[in-house]
């Protein structure tokens, strides 16, 4: 077996040029996603009801979500409700508390709500505040 060593000013340019075309230099015609963004209002109208943005959880509305986890573990985890949820609440003191997300098409939502003491799992895309 033969071991050629090559000198270091024939390496350089060899290694140079392996990593421009594993780069992929060159003309690129690829253009940035734009991720659909939601903005979220200060109220809304959904079937009748009224529901107004709160500005920050209590921990009655810790408590709510905590039991919705407790009684759904497979969704402990889902990137669906990474992060702190936006709350909403109706007159009555139901809760709505979504979770939105961008992705490569267009933006996506969960909402879980909490109503009358029992909970109901929604989620779509584009904005759920819109009629």
């Amino acid at each position: 077996m033969n071991i050629v060593i090559l000198p270091h000013f024939v390496l350089y340019p060899l290694a140079v040029t392996l990593c421009i075309v594993m780069s992929g230099c060159g003309a690129s015609t690829a253009q940035p996603v734009v991720v659909s963004e939601i903005s979220a209002p200060q109220s809304f109208s959904a079937e009748g009801t009224i529901w107004t943005l709160k500005p920050s959880m209590e921990v009655a509305d810790e408590e709510a979500l905590t039991q919705f986890f407790a009684s759904q573990p497979d969704f402990q985890g889902s990137t669906n409700f990474a992060g702190t949820p936006m709350l909403f609440l109706s007159d009555t003191s139901d809760r709505r508390f979504y979770w939105l997300h961008g992705s490569d098409d267009a933006a996506t939502w969960s909402c879980v709500q909490f109503e009358d003491g029992s909970f109901q799992l929604s989620d779509g895309s584009g904005s759920p505040f819109s009629n």
